[in-house]
């Protein structure tokens, strides 16, 4: 029974040594390790998400000035607008494309946005036509082509049509401005 005994509290001893043993490296060792490899995570965590929120911020702001300027400054009048397009096909170059009739301007109001709708019809040669939309469209972006009509241009008996090509161009307003 002795050996019993002492063999069961020698276990018991060794038990406890090997508790005390792992409790003080824990302590002493792994216990700040593992508590700075979770501050570091949770802080590389922190970090991502402030990254993805300064990307959100930075692709709000992009597409902010990209409405900016395909809209225009919602300030200016739409005249300025409309005598910019002019002067640009006034300028004209080789595309053959002559200004036809400038049609009536039509406008709408909502909410205190004023929406001006003018419609100009060209006449010259289809890629002249597509050239110029397109340059307008580029030059002046307050006055953004909304729509395009083509048709031809009435004619008498015998004589030639001429290919005309209405552009719609708006211009939004913002009267509080």
């Amino acid at each position: 029974m002795k050996r019993f005994n002492s063999y069961k509290h020698r276990c018991l001893l060794l038990g406890t040594v090997a508790l005390l043993l792992c409790a003080f490296f824990w302590s002493k060792r792994l216990g700040p390790s593992i508590a700075q490899w979770r501050a570091a995570s949770s802080l590389s965590e922190q970090l991502s998400a402030g990254q993805d929120e300064a990307a959100q911020i930075a692709a709000l702001e992009t597409e902010f000035q990209q409405l900016n300027t395909a809209l225009g400054d919602l300030g200016t009048p739409a005249d300025q607008a409309w005598q910019a397009v002019l002067d640009e096909l006034a300028k004209g170059g080789s595309t053959g494309v002559q200004l036809h009739v400038i049609e009536t301007e039509i406008t709408s109001e909502l909410d205190g946005n004023r929406l001006h709708v003018l419609p100009i019809t060209l006449r010259g040669p289809f890629a002249g036509l597509l050239r110029t939309a397109n340059r307008l469209h580029r030059t002046v972006p307050e006055a953004r082509p909304v729509s395009i009509r083509f048709h031809t241009e009435r004619a008498g008996y015998g004589g030639q049509r001429a290919l005309l090509m209405t552009l719609y161009l708006q211009k939004i307003v913002d009267e509080n401005a």
